[in-house]
């Protein structure tokens, strides 16, 4: 079978940013990622096809990851296996990474509740640049990776908002990782966060352009901060992430909308490190 995919989806969906999961592990999709890994497909970009294999290969650890060649044509899909799509919300231009199976990728009813779930890729810095996207692809595959692990050992059954609970709370014991460390706030999220809250809570914090980010990538100099992703439209996400090893530490999801963190919030973000 000749494989015919658009890989950049036109996800036909209502705005929706953040980091969002609808399938637990008692679904068949989320069975079917466990029993048959992740697959992706290359495009004829080989930069991009570099980019997200090199990532997942360091990123990715929960199941194996199958890379398939378009124009293989002795491929041979049952249309249950996840795949791996890079896709963009039309109506404002977000771009998301997210596990969808292939029947649906095949066929084009594509919606965010299909998905395993996705990750909005403007959290980090609150710019829509897709070029940009690549800057923070190994966080997000590995924060993908490490909530389907987490669904996945603590075995969490439930949907919707009792989901997201399960996430936060499991992933709690993680958040010590942040004691004593610098969180690193880039590019305009730091609009989304009060820093005199961050002070009285005596969290050390770090600003830092979205092209500084990338020269301390590029130096390695990472190691020692923590990250802040912050995602607000419709539902608020709040995400920390381990620079030492692209781990997610803390998940909180608001499902009312939060245009900034206040005291309350971070006194709560940091009283899970105590």
């Amino acid at each position: 079978m000749k494989l015919f995919i658009c890989v950049l989806a036109a996800l036909c969906v209502h705005s929706t940013f953040g980091q969002s999961f609808y399938k637990s592990s008692n679904k068949e999709e989320f069975k079917s990622l466990m029993e048959n890994g992740l697959f992706f497909i290359k495009t004829d970009d080989s930069a991009r096809n570099e980019a997200f294999i090199t990532a997942l290969n360091e990123n990715w650890d929960i199941t194996e990851v199958t890379i398939i060649d378009p124009s293989d044509e002795s491929v041979k899909l049952s249309g249950d296996e996840i795949f791996l799509i890079e896709g963009n919300f039309y109506d404002d231009g977000g771009n998301v990474l997210g596990l969808l199976p292939f029947n649906l990728l095949e066929s084009g009813e594509i919606s965010k509740y299909s998905m395993i779930g996705f990750i909005a890729t403007n959290g980090y810095d609150q710019e829509e640049d897709k070029t940009t996207m690549f800057q923070y692809l190994d966080l997000t595959i590995s924060g993908l990776n490490n909530v389907v692990k987490v669904i996945k050992d603590n075995e969490i059954k439930k949907i919707g908002i009792a989901l997201y609970k399960g996430i936060y709370k499991a992933l709690l014991p993680e958040s010590k990782a942040l004691k004593g460390r610098t969180l690193l706030i880039v590019g305009e999220t730091i609009d989304y966060v009060s820093k005199d809250a961050l002070a009285m809570e005596d969290i050390k914090f770090k600003e830092v352009s979205v092209e500084g980010y990338a020269r301390m990538k590029e130096a390695g100099e990472l190691d020692k901060y923590c990250l802040l992703y912050f995602a607000f439209n419709t539902f608020t996400e709040i995400s920390i992430y381990d620079l030492k090893n692209n781990d997610l530490i803390y998940s909180r999801h608001f499902a009312n909308g939060k245009r900034k963190l206040l005291r309350s919030d971070i006194h709560a973000m940091k009283k899970s490190w105590e």
